[in-house]
């Protein structure tokens, strides 16, 4: 689950920087770094983050959360 997160920020960091016209590959010889060292840098914010979707996940089954449809659609109106 780490690793899903972290290719899935290194992705946001790609599209970040080439709608500032730069590629990824450009930015790592900038820094002088490697995808690597770009994954170990997101690592602590990845398992944060997993750790946070496995918590919320827990409280809903325990809680029994349910949201019905109308409730989703109300809330994407809203937004």
């Amino acid at each position: 689950m780490v690793e899903s997160q972290i290719d899935k920020q290194v992705e946001d960091f790609r599209q970040r920087i080439a709608y500032q016209g730069a590629t990824l590959e450009s930015y790592l010889e900038l820094t002088r770094s490697s995808m690597e060292e770009l994954r170990n840098v997101n690592r602590p914010s990845a398992e944060n983050a997993v750790k946070t979707q496995l918590v919320i996940g827990e409280i809903i089954k325990k809680e029994k959360i349910t949201v019905s449809q109308e409730e989703i659609d109300a809330k994407l109106q809203e937004i």
